[in-house]
């Protein structure tokens, strides 16, 4: 399997990928907003003010971005959907999975009070 390339700012074939989502990601999307699995994909980039797109062997494979929090200025909130593939490749699994009530999480992001982030250069 490929590594995992992130892409700023790059528009994912919505149907494509949305298709491919994890379960997971389809039950909280819908279960949250409603939404079809495109739909949510579309959604979160448009209200993003920073995404990136993953490809494996260049295929998308997961999106990530941060969308800003009404009423709080310089406070964002991250999101990620991602395919099952996306979990299974190299670059993911070597890294530490947390349990939360039965359920396994990947942390992909950690915020610290007073941090400054360079969104720029991220590092999955």
């Amino acid at each position: 399997m490929g590594k995992l390339v992130m892409n700023p700012g790059v528009y994912p074939d919505y149907d494509d990928l949305g298709a491919r989502l994890r379960g997971i990601d389809k039950l909280e999307v819908a279960a949250v907003n409603q939404w079809s699995p495109e739909v949510a994909i579309r959604n979160s980039i448009r209200i993003s003010s920073k995404w990136w797109v993953g490809t494996i062997n260049g295929v998308e494979e997961m999106v990530v971005g941060v969308a800003p929090v009404q009423g709080m200025d310089r406070w964002g909130a991250p999101w990620m959907l991602s395919s099952d593939k996306f979990l299974h490749s190299p670059s993911i699994k070597e890294r530490p999975w947390h349990t939360f009530r039965g359920f396994r999480f990947l942390e992909f992001i950690r915020v610290t009070p007073g941090g400054h982030y360079d969104l720029d250069n991220l590092h999955v």
